[in-house]
C-alpha cells in the first residue's frame, strides 16, 4: 500500500512540473520564455538609451571589411554623412585599417600614419607562426611603400628578421632589402646583412672585417666588380720579440750583406730596434735599409772620425752593446756591414713596428 501511494505522488509531481513549464512559455515567441522575454526587453531598452546618449545607431556601428573603399552606409544604399565620421574600414586585400575622415568623396585615412605606442617600456612584437628551420624562414618584415607620380604603389624597401642557417636552433639574422629601381613589390638588393656569428655582409655575399676574407697586403685597391672587401694593414702593430736574428761573422769586410728579418717581422716593411753585441770590438759596424745608399761600408761611415749615429758605431776595444734603429725593405730585409769579417756579432731584435 505504501509503495502504491509513493508512486502516485511521484506521478502527480511530474504532471505539476510539466504544467508549470507550459504556463511560463510565450506562444507568440516560441523560442523564448516569459522570464527571458522580460530581460530581453530591458536589454533592448538599455541599447536604445545608449544610442541616444552616444548619438549613434548601434546597428550601423560595425566596421567594414572589404576590398574597395566603402561609399555607402552598412545598409549599402544610404549615402555616408557627417554621422559616419570615424567609421572603420579594414581593407581585405592587405588588412590595413582606415578611418573615415571626410564623408564627401569619401576620404578614408590609413591608421598606419597615426600609429603610436606610449608606455614606460614600449614593445612591438611580430610573431611568425610557421614551424620550420629553413635559412631565411620564420621571417618578420617591416615594409616601406611609396606611390609614384603615375600612381604606382610599390615597395621601396624593407627590413627583415629571419632564421640564420638550417639547423633546429634559435639563430637569427637581420638584413635591409632595397628596391634597385624597377622591382615593384619584390625588392632583392641587400646592401647590408648581419648574421648570428657577428659578421657583417654586403652586396648579398661578401663579408666585411672577417679575417677569413680580408684582402692581402698586396691588394692596395678594391678590385673591379668587388663591392666592399676590407683591406687590413697588418703593419699597424708594435711587437717585442726579443729574438736573436744574427750570431756569427760577416762574409766579407766593409761590404753590406743581407739580413733577412721576415721570419720575425713578416714579408713587409718594418721599423726595427736592434741590440748589437760584440766582444773586444774595435771595428766599425753599420745597418741600413736594403736598396739604399752605397753597397760598401765606406758609403755609410769612415773611421773613428765619423760621427756616431742611429745606424752605425765604432767599437772601443772592449765588449760593446749598442742599440741601432733602421727600417726593412718591403720584404722584411735589412743590410749590415762591419770593417772586420772575423768578429762575431750578436744581434737581438728587441722590438719592431709594422
Amino acid at each position: 500500500m505504501k509503495k502504491r501511494i509513493l508512486n502516485i505522488f511521484i506521478a502527480s509531481l511530474l504532471v505539476i512540473i510539466t504544467l508549470l513549464q507550459f504556463g511560463a512559455w510565450d506562444n507568440n515567441l516560441p523560442a523564448d520564455n516569459s522570464l527571458w522575454n522580460n530581460a530581453a526587453g530591458e536589454i533592448r531598452a538599455n541599447n536604445d538609451a545608449l544610442e541616444v546618449e552616444l548619438g549613434v545607431d548601434l546597428n550601423e556601428a560595425h566596421p567594414y571589411f572589404q576590398a574597395a573603399a566603402p561609399t555607402k552606409k552598412p545598409d549599402t544604399t544610404t549615402a555616408l554623412d557627417v554621422d559616419d565620421l570615424g567609421r572603420l574600414w579594414t581593407d581585405s586585400d592587405d588588412n590595413v585599417i582606415y578611418v573615415l575622415t571626410a564623408f564627401a568623396g569619401p576620404t578614408w585615412t590609413s591608421t598606419a600614419s597615426a600609429s603610436d605606442i606610449s608606455t614606460s617600456d614600449p614593445t612591438f612584437t611580430l610573431t611568425n607562426t610557421d614551424v620550420e628551420d629553413s635559412d631565411g624562414g620564420r621571417q618578420s618584415q617591416f615594409i616601406g611603400k611609396g606611390t609614384q607620380s603615375g600612381s604606382e604603389l610599390t615597395t621601396l624597401g624593407l627590413t627583415e628578421f629571419s632564421h640564420d642557417g638550417t639547423s633546429d636552433d634559435e639563430k637569427g639574422k637581420w638584413r635591409v632589402v632595397l628596391n634597385s629601381g624597377s622591382e615593384g613589390n619584390s625588392p632583392t638588393n641587400v646592401p647590408i646583412e648581419y648574421t648570428a656569428d657577428g659578421k657583417i655582409k654586403v652586396a648579398n655575399s661578401l663579408s666585411v672585417l672577417d679575417e677569413d676574407t680580408l684582402s692581402s697586403d698586396d691588394d692596395k685597391v678594391v678590385p673591379t666588380q668587388q663591392s666592399v672587401k676590407a683591406y687590413a694593414d697588418t703593419k699597424s702593430t708594435i711587437a717585442f720579440p726579443e729574438t736573436t736574428v744574427f750570431n756569427t761573422t760577416l762574409a766579407s769586410a766593409d761590404t753590406f750583406q743581407d739580413l733577412d728579418l721576415s721570419a720575425t717581422v713578416g714579408s713587409n716593411s718594418a721599423l726595427v730596434f736592434l741590440e748589437i753585441t760584440a766582444t773586444t770590438f774595435s771595428d766599425r759596424y753599420a745597418v741600413k735599409q736594403k736598396g739604399t745608399g752605397s753597397g760598401t761600408a765606406a758609403g755609410v761611415h769612415y773611421g773613428a772620425s765619423t760621427p756616431w749615429g742611429a745606424a752605425s758605431f765604432t767599437g772601443e776595444g772592449n765588449t760593446t752593446i749598442v742599440n741601432l734603429v733602421t727600417t726593412t725593405d718591403s720584404s722584411g730585409i735589412i743590410q749590415h756591414a762591419c770593417s772586420s769579417n772575423t768578429e762575431t756579432i750578436t744581434i737581438v731584435m728587441r722590438s719592431f713596428i709594422k
